[in-house]
């Protein structure tokens, strides 16, 4: 039988990859969409340009937005 500590201590490290997840897909939808509005207001500029290719968009939410997650997540679930 687990105790009350062993179980939150696993809900806590199991929050870990979600949270890197879904701040990877965060991230991703965030930064996209700025750099999609900053390409709608200069249309003559390509895609590429503005940092919208593959690497860029992996690049930050490994970044930022996994890495953010990772943290955040399991710190607020042994908050609340």
């Amino acid at each position: 039988m687990q105790t009350p500590f062993s179980k939150h201590l696993l809900f806590t490290v199991s929050a870990i990859p979600i949270g890197a997840a879904s701040g990877f897909i965060c991230a991703s939808v965030i930064y996209s969409a700025c750099q999609l509005l900053q390409w709608l207001q200069h249309k003559s500029i390509s895609l590429e340009d503005i940092g919208l290719g593959w690497e860029a968009v992996l690049g930050v939410s490994v970044y930022f937005g996994a890495s953010f997650g990772a943290v955040q997540l399991p710190i607020a679930y042994l908050l609340f």
